[in-house]
């Protein structure tokens, strides 16, 4: 903003030359507030109201103090206020300039009222408008009839606003428009450093970006030199179907990235906000947080401390309190990077994963997620597992999981398969088990158990080089058992009935032991009871198959084929140790007893 004074005193030798031949010299610059005539062609001195008034024509120059006046002609009376007109110039300083038309300005305060094409320019900065007030003394330009500000590429627009020329920042007042090749802004008051190029809101903003995307914020920054910004009050990002909200929001403008920060609230805060954003709480499934940075869209919904969002490649950071609801899948946990070239994620501290259509859950230290697969690895902290295996719950802990969708061409196909390895415990209400590693499939639900799984249902243990483990209707139909199979069946952990072979397939029937097909080296060894349920004598016997009866986890009938070879001990006559099938290895108090022992 640019503002002028130079205003003069006509010496007594002028007022006797009504007409200049030729230029006069300038005048030295003085402290006085006197108006000094430096130049003009033509001086007319005449009386008006009694007082003396000289009239100037033709490349009139003045000055007062350290400012000059430039025009095509003026009128200055004795109390140093000068009317103008004609190409009015005003020069304050080496960087301000005033353009107008014509110029009303009072000497004793030193205020010039400028009319026309007025351009004030401050360095590469101009200010366009109709009417300005400008006080050299204070180099404050006020303005009350609409004007715009041109800076570099940015274009500012308000009917009322002062420039303040000493520091180089504008203020803007009413209908305030903001143009930018990146975006454009409206606003009701805003302040403007021109030096750093930085908009400070001070009202309800608008901000629209030459993407499409809507920025709302009452307070805030926007850096129009390096195109970013930061909204501290209300901030909401619009575009299309995403939406983000936060307690305070960043703005990059040359990646894109948006980042949300916001301060989680309890329960009762979020119902006093009327909040519609709620968090789970982990560990209590009655409790509910909000996160104050939110950021949503047609495909997911986000919330959490703070939030780095990208519209433009849909990549995001959050820290603190991450809520992620992407259906049907929901993400949890302390931070979540998502995004690269290959859709890849991570989440750290205290994660919870579910797929509610799949009905599975997962809670860990850290996860890894690749969306074009549907995959997820779960590591740290020993992953908890829960999934609904036909309307029950099945828990497991493992050093690692991993779930994937089996379909990822049908929307309508939700079943997952499950990996977990290293050190795997199962808990669930009919049946336990360890191993080292397992699969499981929704599609066909079989448990495949690798490396020396062992496995318990009611009185009986089973153990195998590997297993199968069917689940049908609820509960446990069958398990089949590869090389080295052994199953052991107990009522008092005193005596055992013991079946071993290459194969074995154990049937069950309301979860209950009721069948059981050994194939290849079968050996049994079972107790016979009498009438009153009291033990009589072992029977041990080898064949190439048969096939056992149970009735209310007892053996009740034995089939045997190819050349069956039996030996029946009575009680007391029995070394119970010697007549154990090799490979006995009754391991109870390895068996989980409930979901907190695993």
């Amino acid at each position: 903003m640019f503002f002028f004074a130079a205003f003069l005193s006509a010496s007594s030798a002028l007022a006797q030359r009504p007409v200049l031949p030729a230029p006069v010299s300038p005048a030295p610059a003085t402290d006085s507030a006197t108006v000094q005539i430096i130049q003009a062609r033509t001086l007319e001195i005449v009386s008006k109201d009694k007082e003396m008034v000289r009239k100037l024509k033709g490349e009139v120059r003045l000055r007062q103090k350290e400012a000059l006046l430039f025009c095509d002609s003026a009128v200055l009376d004795n109390n140093n206020n000068v009317v103008a007109r004609g190409k009015v110039v005003v020069i304050q300083g080496d960087s301000l300039t005033i353009f107008a038309d014509s110029l009303i300005f009072t000497g004793a305060t030193r205020i010039a009222d400028l009319f026309g094409d007025v351009v004030l320019k401050n360095g590469e900065k101009k200010l366009y408008t109709n009417r300005l007030i400008y006080n050299l003394n204070t180099k404050i330009a006020t303005y009350d009839h609409s004007a715009t500000l041109t800076n570099d590429q940015t274009q500012l627009t308000s009917k009322r606003g002062q420039y303040y020329v000493k520091t180089s920042e504008a203020f803007f007042k009413d209908q305030v428009v903001v143009v930018n090749k990146d975006f454009s802004l409206k606003t009701d008051t805003m302040k403007f450093d021109t030096k750093t190029n930085i908009a400070t809101f001070l009202a309800p903003t608008l901000i629209v970006q030459e993407n499409g995307s809507h920025i709302y914020t009452e307070s805030g920054f926007y850096d129009t030199q390096k195109n970013n910004a930061q909204f501290t009050k209300n901030p909401q990002y619009v575009k299309g179907e995403q939406l983000a909200t936060s307690d305070t929001m960043f703005y990059d403008g040359l990646t894109r990235v948006i980042t949300l920060q916001g301060h989680a609230r309890s329960e009762e805060g979020a119902k006093k906000a009327n909040a519609n954003t709620i968090r789970y709480n982990r560990d209590n499934e009655d409790s509910y947080l909000e996160g104050a940075a939110h950021y949503e869209d047609s495909t997911q919904n986000i919330v959490s401390d703070t939030l780095r969002y990208n519209p433009k490649s849909k990549t995001y950071a959050t820290r603190g309190h991450s809520h992620i609801v992407n259906p049907p899948q929901i993400l949890e946990a302390d931070a979540v990077d998502y995004g690269s070239g290959d859709s890849t994620g991570y989440a750290i501290g205290h994660v919870y994963w579910q797929d509610t259509s799949a009905h599975i859950s997962i809670r860990c230290d850290r996860a890894d997620y690749i969306k074009a697969k549907d995959y997820i690895k779960a590591y740290g902290g020993r992953p908890l597992t829960t999934t609904l295996v036909n309307g029950d719950s099945l828990w497991m802990r493992a050093d690692t999981v991993v779930s994937l969708r089996d379909s990822l061409t049908s929307v309508k196909d939700t079943n997952r398969t499950l990996l977990a390895y290293r050190n795997v415990r199962m808990f669930k209400k009919n049946f336990q088990a360890l191993c080292d590693s397992l699969t499981y499939s929704q599609r066909d639900s079989l448990f495949r158990l690798f490396k020396n799984p062992i496995a318990w249902s009611d009185t009986s243990q089973f153990s195998a080089d590997t297993m199968r483990m069917l689940v049908k209707d609820k509960k446990l139909d069958r398990i089949y058992l590869h090389r080295q199979s052994f199953v052991i069946n107990s009522k008092d952990e005193v005596y055992f009935n013991q079946i071993k072979g290459k194969d074995i397939t154990v049937f069950f029937e309301q979860d209950e032991l009721r069948r059981v097909y050994v194939e290849g080296n079968a050996e049994s060894l079972y107790y016979t009871l009498d009438e009153k349920n009291l033990y009589v004598g072992v029977n041990k016997t080898e064949c190439s198959e048969m096939l056992l009866y149970f009735v209310k986890n007892k053996v009740d009938n034995i089939k045997f084929f190819r050349e069956p070879k039996a030996l029946m001990t009575p009680m007391k006559r029995a070394d119970h140790e010697k007549l154990k099938i090799k490979g006995f290895h009754w391991v109870e108090d390895l068996r989980p007893k409930s979901k907190t022992d695993l």
